[in-house]
Formats: C-alpha cells, sequence, structure tokens
C-alpha cells in the first residue's frame, strides 16, 4: 500500500504575477507530455459576489480578511520589514476562472477540467 505524500495548494496567489507567470511557464517545461499540473486557488470572483451580497457594514471588511489582500497592522523596524520581505503570507495576485485559465493557456497549457 503506498500513501500519497501531501502536495502543496494555494501557493502560486502569493507570487507577483511576474512571478507566477514564471513559474507556470517553469511548470509547463518540466511536466511531461502526459503530465497533469493541479492547481487549486482563491476565487476572486467568488469573493467578489460575497462582497456585494454582503448587507452588513463590515463587507469590505470581510472581502479583504478573506481574501488576505488587507492589513490590518504593518511591521515596523528591521525585524518588520525582513519579516514582510521573508514571509509573504499576503495574496500578491488573485484569479478568476477565466483569467487563470488564459494565463495557463498562454503558457502551453490546455484545459480540460473545472472542478
Amino acid at each position: 500500500m503506498s500513501v500519497a505524500k501531501p502536495g502543496y495548494s494555494h501557493i502560486l496567489e502569493h507570487l507577483s504575477l511576474q512571478d507566477f507567470k514564471t513559474a507556470i511557464e517553469n511548470t509547463y517545461k518540466i511536466l511531461r507530455d502526459d503530465g497533469i499540473f493541479r492547481l487549486v486557488l482563491p476565487d476572486l470572483e467568488y469573493a467578489i459576489k460575497n462582497y456585494i451580497d454582503d448587507p452588513s457594514v463590515s463587507a469590505a471588511y470581510n472581502f479583504l480578511h478573506e481574501t488576505s489582500l488587507g492589513r490590518k497592522t504593518r511591521n515596523r523596524g528591521l525585524f518588520g520589514l525582513v519579516k514582510d520581505y521573508l514571509g509573504n503570507s499576503q495574496h500578491f495576485w488573485m484569479w478568476d476562472y477565466k483569467s487563470l485559465a488564459n494565463e495557463l493557456k498562454s503558457a502551453g497549457f490546455s484545459i480540460y477540467k473545472k472542478s
């Protein structure tokens, strides 16, 4: 009996747009012809719909919190700068299905399923 090792998910949204493009181009280059590249990302369209449908006064707060686009505080001092530079916990770029599919096709991928 073999046990699958856990994969990585929710990584690509922590990259800048240019770094994302480089990552998927490199992934395409090293993937075998019959290989499958599975990625999991937060859905920007879903988050936007939730924001629009949220009648509460905290709708903007909820959107920024759920998408990791907002920051409640800013790290200060040298340690704070280093932590911000190396930590990379904020989302740098968000995707909906249409824009993600377009970027993947531009890198050479075939899109065969949306789940």
